[in-house]
This record gives C-alpha cells, sequence and structure tokens, in this order.
C-alpha cells in the first residue's frame, strides 16, 4: 500500500508523509487484527542495506564503544539514507559522490536537526571505513566543521514568569490537572527527561531525604535530586487524589482502563503545548516540548550565575561540554564565562 502512495517508509521526508504512513498502517493493522495499535515504533531498515558484513562490523564498533541502542538506531538511519541515495545513482563511494549527497541533504525537506544528525552520523561511519582500511580516501574529512554549524540552532528559553504562567494555567482540581502539574514542576524546576519520567517508580523516592533517586535513562548515570516543598506536595496530591489505584511500581499510570504505566513519552510532550495555549505564552518561533523546559532550566541557573559544573549535574549531562550549548542562550552568562584573551605588545 505504501508503494502504491510512493511512500518510502524507511526515510520519511516530510511530517505530512509521517502522518500518512502511520495511517496506512493504523488501517493495515485494523484489517488484519481487527483493532489499532498506540504506537509503531518497528521500523526496520532494507535488508539489502544492512546485511552486509561492513556494517554489521560498524554496529559492533558502535556497540562497544558503548552507545545505546536508540542513538545505534539513530546513526543506522541515517547511514541507510546514505546508502540508499549511493543505491538509486548507482554511484561509488567517492569524493565526488561525497559532496553530491551533501548537496541532497542540504535540499532536501529534512528539519536541521535531522541534517546535522545526519552529517554527523556518515562523517563517523566513513571515519570508521578508512581506520578500518575499508576505503583507502578519507572522505571523513569532506565533513567540515561548516558542515555542521549551519544546522546548529540555539535552545529555546521561556522566562520563569513565563513559566510561572503555564503552571498556573493548569486545573488542579481535575484527575489529568494534578498528572500534568506533576509532570511540569518535575521537568521545569528538576529538569528530569521525559524519558525518565515514564520509568520513574515509587522505590525512586526517597521521603526521609526529600529526594528523588533513579538511574537516567539516557547516559545509564545515577541521579540523585533534591525534592523541594511544593514537589512533594504536587507528588501526594497525584498519588492520593489522581493516579489510578491500581498495584503497580510505576508512579505514572494511564487514567483510562487499561490501567498501564506509559508506553512512551507522546502524552507527556503534547500537554506543554496544550498550557502554553491556555495561559496565553507567546511560543512563535520557537520549540515548546518539555525539552525547552530543560533548556529553560539551564538558561535561568545559568543566568543566575550557578556554575556550568552545578547546572551539568542537575540536568544529568555526563560532562560540562554538553552543557555548554545552553550557554548560548544567555549573552550576560556568555560573557561572565568568557575567557580573558591576554594582551601582548
Amino acid at each position: 500500500m505504501l508503494m502504491e502512495w510512493q511512500i518510502d517508509s524507511y526515510a520519511p521526508v516530510s511530517p505530512f508523509q509521517r502522518f500518512q504512513i502511520r495511517s496506512l498502517k493504523g488501517l493495515r493493522d485494523f484489517q488484519d487484527h481487527g483493532k489499532f495499535f498506540k504506537c509503531y515504533r518497528d521500523k526496520q531498515q532494507p535488508s539489502a542495506l544492512f546485511d552486509s558484513e561492513t556494517l554489521q562490523k560498524y554496529e559492533n564498533h558502535l556497540r562497544e564503544e558503548g552507545l545505546k541502542e536508540s542513538t545505534i538506531l539513530s546513526r543506522k538511519y541515517a547511514v541507510s539514507h546514505f546508502l540508499k541515495y549511493q543505491s538509486e545513482q548507482e554511484a561509488g563511494l567517492s569524493d565526488q559522490f561525497v559532496m553530491q549527497y551533501l548537496d541532497h541533504l542540504q535540499h532536501s525537506s529534512f528539519s536541521s536537526a535531522t541534517k546535522g544528525l545526519y552529517l554527523s552520523s556518515i562523517k563517523k561511519y566513513l571515519e570508521f571505513l578508512f581506520f578500518r582500511q575499508e576505503i583507502s580516501t578519507p572522505l571523513y574529512r569532506l565533513f567540515s566543521g561548516n558542515s555542521f554549524s549551519k544546522y546548529v540552532r540555539l535552545p529555546s528559553k521561556y522566562s520563569r514568569e513565563d513559566l510561572k504562567s503555564i503552571l498556573s494555567a493548569v486545573d488542579r482540581d481535575s484527575l489529568l490537572g494534578r498528572r500534568d502539574y506533576l509532570v511540569l514542576v518535575l521537568v521545569m524546576q528538576l529538569g528530569i527527561r521525559a524519558g525518565d519520567l515514564c520509568l520513574l517508580k515509587m522505590e525512586n523516592i526517597h521521603w526521609a531525604t526529600d529526594s528523588i533517586q533513579f538511574i537516567q535513562q539516557k547516559t545509564g548515570n545515577e541521579q540523585i535530586l533534591p525534592m523541594p516543598e511544593n514537589v512533594k506536595y504536587a507528588l501526594l496530591d497525584y498519588l492520593k487524589n489522581s493516579r489510578p489505584q491500581i498495584s503497580s511500581p510505576y508512579i505514572f499510570i494511564r487514567p483510562r482502563a487499561p490501567y498501564t504505566p506509559y508506553e512512551n513519552t507522546n502524552p507527556f510532550y503534547k500537554l506543554i503545548g496544550k498550557y502554553m495555549e491556555l495561559s496565553g505564552v507567546d511560543y512563535s518561533g520557537k520549540k515548546h516540548g518539555l525539552h525547552a523546559m530543560r533548556h529553560s532550566l539551564a538558561g535561568n541557573l545559568l543566568a543566575d550565575g550557578a556554575d556550568l559544573p552545578v547546572i551539568s549535574g542537575i540536568l544529568g549531562h555526563s560532562s560540562t561540554e554538553t552543557t555548554m550549548r545552553y550557554a548560548g542562550i544567555d549573552i550576560t552568562a556568555l560573557r561572565r564565562i568568557a575567557l580573558e584573551v591576554t594582551y601582548e605588545r
């Protein structure tokens, strides 16, 4: 069916085509199984591109580097796009082809973030091929720093007044409102990632020390965060008055039957846009997902004079290099952490 619509399910070229794919898969599942599934996370790469011994070695190499499976999958998608284009062009792996692909990628409808991901992933793949002597030309050197800089976008930041307005728009007397308020304060004040919220368990709450302790899904590192009074009361309010009373170790449970933990972060990501609309906060030209709340936390802490290592610890970054991306948000803070250049006559 996808082929009839001329849709490539392995590398959708637009959000609308991704919507088409989901719709068609839903119709197919209803036809075959009599029901719709909640989500689709079983995209498979074209077997002709990923059955080769070289690519298997590359995948093993990524695992040896300690990368998460989700990161490995993202890089495989990028390499898939590169190899698929090479197959379509019937081209050899040369500097001319790489430059042709870069031009093709630049004029594609992918987002800037996706283009940046593809560039970095393909560069690492070509670097792997060269140092493993699979190719004799260092094609990875064609990916200069300028190739990536055009796709770098500064994170979106919202002021503390904006965040207060968003929280004030939540109806804390409703079942969903209590859940939504808890999600928002955990992200806005503690910087917890949405993926970690889904996996948060009762055992992660340490009431005696007023702290939340868990293993981060993204980094695998332990995170210990203080639990302020307002966060603690929001958690108690949700557990007592909104959470379905079922036996489950997970904190966040779907409000409707079947009462199960959340399988993905989609419901959490949608709610921030809802409350921005209700609060009247202007998000035009800005990203407005939960991750933007983490960026806002970092930016506001930086503006208050917090040091980068402190912010890194709160956000759960493995190094301050990652946190440095947030420094571009605040000009005053950027001046403060800039290195002084010595002047000699």
